[in-house]
């Protein structure tokens, strides 16, 4: 079998442009850092991988055996760089060449054992075509993941099972973000991970998905040339639905084209990134400090009403085309909705309200009630799940409303910074103790072998 490819330059541009949506050309193990070739008479292939995940490329038809091997992938992704898109890679196991008519390009390095590049899931479910509508969802559901180190389990989007249709959730935190129903050729609810290559343009809109469960659920998607395995990921999933709320006090419906969003940007963007949404006398403004503008063409329903949110999140509100919005009162979540998905945005504090404002806005609203007369927890609260969504009331739950859950959290959060604060000066208090002591401890020393010296020489003396 041959160890030698020969691929067009421009395929091969496009190719690794996916590539590097999972391959870290930083990592410390060589063969994660690199691109495994391999090829039968079905195709050729390309593969990456970040040991969890992998993503495979089938570029042509096949024609004679290849034997597998890897090259490092930055070196190649720099050399083809260079390269025009009609130009020809000549790629082997020790090297990249190119003839360029004027002379030939070549870069070569050592050998990569091919052994040392993990396995991939054996995943022999068949794969099933989703839905037309599924993959916009779910790339509208990709983009309100979190990436916080200390929760894992919202790394990426909830496929939820429920009473045989599946809705996609997923949140920071902050927003969360809820999918209509979705009829999926999938018997399980699980966490597919947020990999970058799931928002690359590139991937295309035609998927398909299989699922298997073993010691631990493993998917695989296709979509045209390429093929993505991964593993699910493991944890309890928040109890999502507690923060949605059950009631709007004020109704706004957007205009079927607006340009909000472009007005949005005009704002100059203060420290903390918010904006000030007023409804006042069935007239809709932006407010930031003196500057505010007209939302034209907006229908009001309900009382006055003021809220401030994070300017991002507003922003993509409008770009995910949710055309009402509902407002209960500056402390509570605001509901963004149209007839396929809904999205839940928590208000921040913001100390530019009015007092005439608020105190309009507070009297004029209620508490929205919730299932079984609870408050509903913040998003990222204590209260989980397990992601079959089974015990969805787990854990205690505060019955009290004179502050909302995000509140109590913000208050416990600040106590528990005081505390560490008191920890960390108690530990400061204790190393400059610590260090006094060894200062005595070495002063003491030192007099001790004075004295010592003293009387060696008084015992030397002769009278």
């Amino acid at each position: 079998m041959t160890k030698i490819i020969i691929i067009n330059a421009g395929e091969l541009k496009s190719a690794l442009a996916g590539f590097s949506k999972i391959i870290n050309t930083r990592h410390s193990l060589e063969a994660l850092c690199s691109l495994r070739i391999r090829g039968n008479k079905t195709g050729l292939f390309l593969e990456g991988t970040d040991s969890e995940s992998f993503l495979k490329a089938r570029i042509g038809n096949g024609e004679e055996p290849i034997d597998t091997f890897l090259v490092p992938f930055a070196k190649l992704k720099e050399f083809v760089r260079r390269l025009p898109t009609h130009a020809l890679v000549r790629i082997a196991p020790e090297c990249f060449q190119s003839d360029l008519g004027t002379g030939t390009l070549e870069e070569r390095f050592e050998v990569i054992d091919p052994t040392t590049f993990p396995e991939e899931p054996n995943i022999n479910a068949p794969l099933n075509l989703m839905p037309a509508e599924f993959v916009g969802e779910f790339r509208q559901a990709f983009g309100c993941s979190s990436d916080d180190q200390g929760r894992p389990i919202l790394h990426g989007v909830l496929f939820d099972l429920d009473q045989g249709m599946h809705r996609l959730v997923s949140t920071d935190g902050r927003h969360l973000y809820r999918s209509g129903a979705l009829n999926l050729p999938i018997a399980e609810s699980f966490v597919i991970p947020a990999l970058p290559i799931f928002a690359w343009k590139g991937l295309g809109d035609d998927w398909a998905i299989a699922v298997e469960k073993k010691s631990r659920l493993s998917f695989r998607i296709r979509s045209g040339i390429w093929e993505i395995s991964s593993r699910a990921l493991e944890g309890n999933y928040p109890n999502w639905r507690a923060v949605l709320p059950a009631s709007n006090r004020t109704l706004l419906t957007l205009p079927e084209s607006h340009s909000f969003k472009e007005a949005l940007g005009r704002f100059p963007k203060d420290q903390n990134n918010s904006i000030r949404l007023v409804i006042e006398k069935e007239a809709v403004s932006l407010v930031d400090g003196s500057s505010s503008t007209s939302l034209t063409g907006v229908i009001t329903g309900g009382p006055d009403a003021a809220t401030c949110l994070n300017r991002d999140y507003l922003a993509k509100a409008f770009d995910y085309g949710f055309t009402t919005i509902g407002i209960n009162d500056p402390e509570s979540a605001i509901l963004f909705s149209n007839e396929r998905a809904l999205m839940v945005v928590m208000p921040m504090r913001n100390e530019k309200l009015s007092p005439e404002t608020t105190q309009k806005t507070t009297n004029n609203t209620m508490t929205a009630p919730t299932t079984n007369g609870a408050a509903a927890p913040h998003i990222n609260g204590s209260r989980e799940v397990p992601v079959n969504g089974s015990n969805r009331n787990i854990g205690p739950v505060s019955t009290t409303t004179s502050k909302p859950a995000i509140e109590v959290a913000i208050d416990n959060l600040d106590s528990f910074k005081s505390n560490l604060r008191e920890a960390l000066g108690s530990i400061s208090e204790i190393t400059a103790l610590l260090r006094q002591a060894i200062r005595d401890q070495r002063a003491n020393e030192r007099e001790i072998q004075a004295v010592r010296q003293t009387l060696r020489s008084l015992q030397g003396v002769r009278i």
